[in-house]
């Protein structure tokens, strides 16, 4: 890479050229150090754009009668309460069996890259699973960019019963022992 350099002389006002005196200047470490920031690419926070929602369905016996993975794009790290209720109702009917929605958990790896190393020796120490106790909007923290395929929305859903307990209705009829008599219209 090389440099012009010019210069002006006041006395003359003329423009010196001053080429000659410059060497090229040493650029290689500016090379050195983004190959050394790749290695370490992976350790630095970004915000959550697209998450993972995986749905637990448990029939009437309480079993895991199935498990549905799926993706949504989501802006500023944060899903919005409209598009939360319509995941919910989208998937409150699966194979024609309907859910009512059980618990709804959000998973958020948000380590610092310096905690990473602390995470290693005492994981019990971090929390990432939350139950989101209310339908409004869920925010994410920004994590690591190693662990952003792993912040995860969980729906559990449990079989609703259906009410086919149908009683059978029976009418009484008393029977009216006393008889009325027919009146003759001609007899008045």
């Amino acid at each position: 890479m090389e440099i012009t350099v010019e210069k002006i002389d006041e006395s003359n006002n003329e423009i010196i050229n001053d080429n000659d005196n410059i060497k090229e200047l040493d650029d290689s470490w500016i090379t050195k150090f983004d190959m050394e920031n790749v290695l370490y690419q992976d350790f630095y926070t970004e915000e959550i754009n697209n998450l993972q929602i995986i749905s637990i369905y448990i029939n009437s016996k309480n079993e895991i009668s199935s498990i549905t993975k799926g993706s949504e794009i989501i802006e500023n790290n944060i899903l919005e309460k409209p598009r939360l209720i319509k995941l919910l109702k989208e998937k409150m009917n699966h194979k024609g069996i309907k859910y009512k929605p059980l618990s709804i958990l959000k998973y958020n790896i948000d380590l610092a890259p310096d905690d990473i190393y602390e995470y290693l020796k005492t994981p019990d120490e971090y929390k990432f699973l939350e139950t989101q106790k209310t339908l409004n909007l869920i925010s994410w923290r920004d994590s690591i960019n190693l662990f952003l395929d792993l912040n995860t929305l969980y729906f559990i859903f449990y079989e609703k019963k259906t009410n086919k307990k149908l009683t059978k209705r029976k009418k009484i009829r008393t029977k009216n022992k006393k008889t009325k008599k027919k009146r003759d219209i001609n007899n008045y």
